[in-house]
């Protein structure tokens, strides 16, 4: 049913197009004409069951067919012919005109059609002549002959070999296989099959670089391991385009009938009819073409003639240029009814198909980007700010924080905006904190603002002015901004009008000399923080018994920041798997969250709880709201992304002897290490402290250049590894997107991906570490496979 009522709107969409879009003598062009295949109208190339190696061979133009008509494989390949076969392999493929060369072989005519491509053969070492000038174009090639242009055109030289420079070939040869498919001695004469086989195994193979030699063509390998032809060729698809009489002279070549298909059939040009669309391939000088019967979907043709988004609101069907009685209807791009389509959806048509297309949050699309064009705002909220709103947008959706919510969460500084159409309500609560050190580029025209160091974009003209010399807001004064929902900041207060409690991780205590509220100048105490929206900050304050790593809050009074040590957090047990709950309590969507540990931090995402246990171990402090909602917290080394993850290599320590005078000897540890990380090697000297620990899969927590702490990890018998889990047993592990992959072998550890030992994963026996002991919301950070 579905199918015919497509073919039903297409034939109708074809008329149109027959009568009032292409007249007579034109050709008209799609708008993404130059669009890929994935993206065009559902048509994608298949090859079949063909041998795929012909195809390419016959694409790059090494090997075609004979004048018989078929790929001759049985006949032996010339030493000239061979040379030939060679360039086109290269990167100088096209760039070699036959003949008209000068001589440099006496056996080798000016005028043959292969001295352009001998003289540049022989040039780049690729192949080789004879004593007394002679190249013997006519002669057989042999496979030793074969393998040393092979090898060279994958970028090796005579210099990478030693001993028996032939023999070092051949063994490379083999070990590249670049053998398969092909039973000669290294004397034996090449067939084209043989030719065929070997250069297709060079596509496949690596270069001495490493990469695909096969991307030099621009081949990629599909899941099987074989150049991905079809690929190449969908890469090259040109369309869809609708036609008419004329429709060859857009084509930048001739059409031969045995490459022109009709519904994927071989047809004759006068089979082509106007309406029908078509696409082509400058790679394979072929032409498919479609009429409304044909096996491809009209998505591309349909987008053209589609017109939005449209936020029509209640009034929709009285706005559309056709009736919805016969219409086409999407919800989703599902088949539904007029009646699913609501006043909140975001609405395109297209008059031509007579179909409907609607969206809303769940649609794939930008719902909400294309909202915010009806949104009006920001407003920054203050005492009974929702008796403000219009009356028709009070009873409809709210959003905190993009989440649904009610109106009566609207708190005072919170930032607003609103639309008629949808009856729709958006609050956002992000606030930053710090003092204001200026503007960018001017106080006239300001664009940007540096608060603690950082810089937000202005999103206001309202903090455009406050910012200026006219505004109340002064450089050194401590303020809030309030972001809207687009990340620039839509308002900015002074910190003591909102006097916020931020909590902060103590980097550094010191002394320093700074001024008090009445400008008086003196030492004080003062304490680096980082808070937990991850900004770092100074403040003076007068206890003396802080301490790096404390925990602390601090309060604005008077304008003034008073710091404290914070109370300690009440939070225990396991946070829920979409991270919104834990200890009976909700997490809110944009919870200001950072990991800390021995001086290093990060701040992290709430998403990244999901499933963890948080305690007294790893919680250090826990903020809320007065909705009772979970707004900052202060992990300790709560999800092992401080840390670098790879291999201690050696770890050894020793007593070092000093002497100081007035003092006398003394001795202290030193801890000499060596380490991998990633592929790279390092090592590091402890003096004055050592850690004593055993070599292996290990964290290293790393700040300028300092190894601070190492961190055990746990081993895993991996029983396999699926897509980014590992299975052991009965239970799964995620892994790291930063996994360190190591082989290991004769007591050497080499780095290497992922994908490098999951494709043959029953060669290795292979061990995962992990970075929780219970290894219930760990991580691998490490996995060693050894060969078995």
């Amino acid at each position: 049913m579905k199918k015919k009522m497509l073919c039903f709107i297409m034939a109708a969409v074809m008329s149109v197009m027959a009568v009032t879009t292409v007249t007579k003598g034109e050709v008209q062009a799609a708008a993404d004409t130059d669009k890929k295949a994935e993206t065009a109208a559902g048509f994608q190339y298949e090859s079949g069951n063909i041998d795929i190696s012909v195809k390419v061979m016959e694409m790059l133009g090494i090997i075609s067919e004979t004048a018989a008509g078929d790929q001759g494989e049985k006949k032996k390949v010339t030493r000239e012919e061979f040379a030939k076969m060679l360039v086109q392999a290269s990167s100088y493929a096209g760039k070699v005109s036959s003949g008209a060369s000068s001589r440099i072989f006496t056996d080798v005519s000016p005028n043959s059609k292969y001295s352009g491509y001998i003289k540049l053969a022989v040039s780049k070492g690729w192949m080789s002549g004879y004593l007394g000038g002679k190249f013997k174009p006519k002669q057989p090639v042999t496979l030793e002959e074969a393998i040393n242009g092979a090898v060279l055109l994958l970028g090796y030289s005579n210099a990478d070999f030693e001993g028996n420079i032939a023999d070092a070939k051949y063994s490379l040869y083999l070990d590249k296989d670049l053998n398969n498919n092909i039973g000669l001695k290294r004397s034996g004469a090449l067939k084209r099959v043989d030719c065929k086989n070997l250069f297709y195994n060079i596509l496949k193979a690596k270069s001495k670089e490493g990469t695909l030699y096969g991307e030099v063509f621009g081949f990629a390998l599909n899941s099987r391991g074989e150049i991905d032809y079809d690929k190449k060729v969908n890469e090259s698809l040109k369309g869809p385009i609708f036609v008419n009489s004329k429709w060859e002279s857009l084509l930048p070549f001739k059409v031969n009938k045995t490459k022109l298909y009709k519904n994927k059939v071989l047809c004759d040009k006068a089979d082509l009819k106007t309406g029908d669309i078509l696409y082509y391939s400058t790679l394979l000088k072929t032409v498919w073409d479609f009429d409304s019967n044909g096996d491809i979907d009209y998505k591309t043709l349909l987008d053209n003639t589609k017109k939005g988004p449209f936020l029509l609101g209640s009034s929709w069907k009285e706005k559309l240029p056709f009736s919805t009685a016969s219409a086409s209807i999407y919800k989703n791009d599902k088949p539904a009814k007029v009646s699913d389509i609501t006043s909140n959806d975001v609405l395109y048509y297209s008059k031509e198909a007579k179909t409907i297309w609607a969206y809303d949050e769940k649609g794939n699309m930008d719902y909400l980007g294309i909202l915010n064009k009806y949104k009006k705002g920001p407003f920054i909220a203050k005492s009974n700010f929702s008796e403000s709103l219009p009356q028709e947008v009070r009873g409809g959706k709210v959003y905190k924080n993009g989440e649904l919510s009610d109106i009566g969460k609207i708190t005072d500084y919170d930032v607003v905006y609103y639309s008629k159409e949808l009856k729709t309500i958006w609050i956002y609560d992000t606030k930053v904190y710090g003092v204001y050190e200026g503007v960018k580029p001017n106080k006239v025209a300001p664009t940007e603002i540096v608060v603690a160091g950082n810089t937000y974009q202005i999103g206001s003209q309202a903090v455009g002015y406050d910012l200026s010399a006219q505004g109340s807001i002064k450089e050194g004064m401590r303020v809030v901004l309030l972001m809207g929902d687009d990340g620039t900041v839509a308002g900015i207060i002074p910190s003591e009008t909102l006097q916020p409690v931020m909590a902060g991780y103590i980097l550094k205590v010191g002394k320093h000399v700074s001024k008090d509220a009445a400008g008086k100048s003196d030492l004080n105490n003062y304490v680096r923080v980082v808070d937990t929206s991850g900004n770092e900050q100074e403040y003076d304050t007068k206890l003396t018994n802080l301490m790096e790593g404390d925990v602390v809050e601090i309060k604005y009074t008077s304008g003034e920041a008073v710091v404290s040590k914070a109370p300690s957090p009440v939070i225990r047990g396991q946070v829920n798997s979409d991270a919104t709950r834990v200890s009976g309590m909700a997490i809110a969507a944009n919870a200001r969250i950072i990991d800390v540990t021995k001086g290093g931090y990060i701040r992290v995402s709430v998403k990244r709880l999901a499933d963890m246990e948080l305690g007294s171990i790893n919680v250090l402090y826990c903020g809320v709201n007065k909705n009772n909602e979970i707004t900052d917290l202060i992990l300790s080394d709560a999800t092992g992304d401080l840390f670098q993850y790879g291999i201690l290599l050696t770890s050894v320590m020793t007593d070092q002897t000093d002497f100081i005078p007035g003092l006398g000897e003394y001795t202290q540890k030193i801890g000499n290490y060596t380490y991998d990380l990633y592929g790279t090697q390092y090592s590091y000297t402890a003096q004055g402290v050592s850690f004593s620990v055993a070599t292996g899969a290990k964290g290293f927590l790393i700040n300028n250049g300092e190894i601070k702490a190492f961190k055990e990890l746990y081993r895993i018998l991996v029983g396999s590894i699926e897509k980014n889990q590992v299975r052991a047993g009965e239970a799964s592990y995620p892994i790291s997107d930063k996994v360190a992959v190591y082989v290991y072998s004769n007591n050497k550890y080499y780095s290497a991906k992922l994908s490098d030992i999951t494709t043959n994963q029953q060669e290795y026996h292979m061990e995962a570490f992990i970075d929780k002991i219970n290894q219930e919301g760990g991580v691998i950070r490490v996995i060693v496979a050894t060969k078995k």
